[in-house]
């Protein structure tokens, strides 16, 4: 399966996600380092194609977009592995990408890409051969991790370095969106991790340790700066029209004659000068379509909010999450118009003269001086109450503003609670988009405490006469159970016939090739036959013998798995005949302890310890490794070939409400609940006991519910007698 035991799978799963990049790193280097080496491989180039628009590059925009027509480039950079590294010390590696949209959940498709290609000139005009899908996985959800196991497609480029051409994501029935390494809104740029492992051969298992107390949560971060300043708004009305000139005098009176008439009255001075219009800088477009193609100035509407384009060719880039591509713009109320400007006095009336000749015209009075400009409107209303940083326990009402993730939201609703800002644009709408403070360190991991010492086994007692029955008293009270004897070596747990295709962890057989095989380690495609260093041959195939007459097909069959005292020597015998083998399989078991002195022992042994990180990606989860799936899928099963009883379940939780944990037994395809379940709350433990039978070559497994999809440990313990 690829790395070592407990990061086979579940730091695969979005709980290990969580956290930043060089912690995973640092746990992954101090958890392989007696037998593997993690390295994170560089992204050199991301891009996407559309095939409605061949001609245009992607390269350099904060979003990868898969399905619905459009196509995602990846290449790595192989170099960081160290020098000399060869494909057969690649035992896995894991292809990461985060999922920021999923508008059609689905399948998506990795394909190699068979020449090069430059990220800031592929085109799908220009986009190379692909080769045929070697792998899918299922993208579910928004807001999530996805993992991929592209182990046999790193470990052909390490030997041919010229077939590094990167890979290509496709789909005919998803349509998502993932992060590039340009974003830096939510900043998860696709990652390829590489585990390394040496050739030498494999040490001793140690003995498992406790879990060591959490390390206190780093301290929050600064909150990031305001973003940047909307466009400008429209420009405000023109300005009133300005007083009118005074009326120019009356003509002087002539000679002594007819009355001359009145004096022209003068022209009435011009309006003030109209206002600035306001600058035309965008082209309204409606409501925002991810088909339509925009370009700079252009405006449209989402999610209650107006943006307007910042780049051309702007196409299947949402605005409320491509900064780089959109900005938000906002317009206060428009203020009053200024008050209109006084009329000039009307012009004396020259006296009565004489009727006599007309008297020249008065002069044209000078022009009035234009109008004041109104005063500048009021803002518009401020309509937010900041209430810090957001919380789930909180009930916010409509104008409500927190900070969460290094981003300011305003409430659009009441009763808004339990609804997380970055993934509820319907309740929440982002105003200010600031960049994260740093994450807080993490805290010391601590140290496994020291396995007690197995408890020496007492004398049986001789056996007394037996008395006369007596009538019915109260119950004893139940004695202190016993310390748990030492852990027994683990069992063979055969898996059929060998399968490049399937993973098999330390102590599973398979047959290949006419002989028995048992694991050492975790692998995946290594053949038993040439990896010393992952396999150990149990029963080589005798030689072939002179050809006989034709008979009946001789067949191999599995008879019992049988657990011998401790301290005996493992052994397959054949109890059948040369053509019809029946393997039996005898395994040495460990110390038991003493049963406490109580009337009644509950002495037992844990059959499984086991971490995993929870989520609502997965319902089912193994009780021996950290595999976890959505269906009950054989990954998750684990075989008790000998049988045993079940007595007590117990659970503690770090999930932030409470879950219920159950167990599940029988076979693959038939399996069903048990009595041992339990309900554990927040940061707390529960246990269950009941007596629950799982016959021999029975399976188990566990199912959580009531996870609420953020990621957290969940620690559970099986015991069995």
């Amino acid at each position: 399966m690829g790395r070592r035991e407990a990061l086979a799978t579940g730091y695969e799963a979005c709980g290990w996600l969580m956290f930043p990049r060089w912690t995973r790193l640092m746990i992954v280097l101090a958890a392989t380092a007696l037998r593997a080496s993690a390295v994170e491989v560089s992204l050199v180039a991301d891009a996407h194609v559309n095939s409605s628009r061949p001609a245009a590059n992607s390269g350099a925009i904060s979003n990868l977009n898969v399905g619905g027509g459009y196509t995602t480039l990846l290449e790595f950079d192989l170099s960081t592995l160290p020098a000399g590294t060869t494909a057969s010390q690649i035992s896995r590696a894991v292809l990461r990408l985060y999922c920021n949209r999923a508008d059609l959940p689905g399948e998506v498709d990795v394909q190699a890409v068979n020449s090069s290609w430059g990220e800031y000139s592929v085109t799908y005009a220009s986009l190379p051969g692909l080769a045929a899908s070697s792998r899918n996985f299922p993208v579910q959800q928004a807001g999530a991790y996805v993992a991929l196991d592209v182990t046999a497609l790193v470990q052909g480029w390490v030997t041919s370095p010229s077939t590094n051409n990167g890979v290509a994501l496709t789909s005919g029935t998803a349509a998502v969106q993932f992060d590039s390494k340009e974003n830096d809104l939510t900043g998860h740029a696709p990652t390829l991790d590489v585990v390394l492992v040496s050739q030498g051969p494999a040490g001793p298992k140690g003995d498992p340790g406790t879990p060591g107390l959490q390390g206190p949560s780093g301290s929050i971060g600064p909150q990031g700066p305001a973003g940047p300043q909307g466009v400008a708004g429209p420009a405000g009305l023109p300005g009133p029209k300005g007083d009118a000139g005074p009326q120019g005098p009356a003509g002087s009176p002539g000679v002594q004659g007819p009355q001359g008439v009145p004096g022209v009255a003068g022209a009435q001075g011009p309006a003030g000068p109209v206002g600035p219009a306001g600058p035309v800088g965008m082209t309204f477009r409606g409501d925002y379509s991810s088909t339509a193609i925009y370009n700079v100035g252009d405006g449209v509407i989402y999610g209650g909010a107006g943006y307007v384009s910042l780049v051309n060719d702007n196409s299947g880039s949402f605005p409320d999450s491509s900064p780089s591509a959109w900005g938000r713009f906002a317009t206060g109320a428009q203020g009053p118009a200024g008050p209109a400007g006084a009329t000039g006095p009307q012009g004396a009336v020259g006296p009565a003269g004489l009727q006599g000749p007309m008297g020249p015209a008065g002069p044209s009075g000078a022009t009035g001086a234009a109008g004041a400009v109104g005063p500048q409107g009021p803002a518009g209303p401020v309509g937010m109450t900041f209430r810090g940083v957001f919380s789930s326990a909180v009930s916010y009402s409509a104008g409500d503003g927190v900070t969460y993730d290094g981003a300011g939201y305003v409430s659009l609703v009441n009763d808004n609670a339990g609804h997380l800002p970055d993934e509820s644009p319907a309740v929440w709408s982002r105003f200010a988009a600031g960049t994260q403070g740093p994450a807080g360190a993490a805290g010391p991991q601590g140290l496994p405490g020291p396995t007690g010492p197995s408890g020496a086994m007492g004398a049986t007692g001789s056996v007394g006469p037996q008395g006369p029955q007596g009538s019915a008293g109260p119950q004893g009270v139940q004695g202190a159970p016993g310390p748990a004897g030492a852990q027994g070596p683990a069992g063979i747990s055969f898996k059929g016939t060998w399968s490049a295709a399937s993973g098999y962890v330390e102590h599973d057989a398979v047959f290949y090739n006419g002989s028995t095989y048992l694991a050492l380690v975790t692998s995946e495609g290594a053949q038993p036959d040439i990896s010393p260093t992952a396999w150990v041959m149990l029963a080589q195939a005798g030689s072939t013998g002179a050809t006989g007459p034709a008979g009946v097909a001789a067949t191999v069959n599995i008879g019992t798995v049988t657990t011998v005292a401790p301290g005996m020597p493992a052994s397959v015998t054949n109890t059948g005949s040369p053509t019809q083998a029946v393997l039996n399989f005898a395994i040495p078991q460990g110390v038991a302890g003493d049963n406490g002195g109580g009337s009644v022992g509950n002495g037992g042994s844990s059959l499984a310890s086991m971490y995993h990180s929870v989520s609502f990606n997965a319902n089912y989860y193994s009780i021996s490794n950290t595999n976890q799936a959505v269906t009950e899928a054989a990954s998750v099963l684990t075989w008790v070939p000998g049988g045993c009883t079940a007595t007590a379940l117990n659970v503690y939780s770090q999930q932030t409400n409470a879950i219920v944990v159950t167990v599940r037994t029988g076979l693959p395809g038939t399996m069903a609940n048990t009595a041992l379940s339990c309900s554990a709350a927040s940061s707390s433990s529960c246990s269950s006991a009941e007596i629950v039978a799982i016959p021999a070559g029975g399976f188990v497994d566990l199912v959580i519910e009531g996870a609420n999809g953020k990621e957290a440990g969940v620690w559970t313990s099986l015991t069995c007698k």
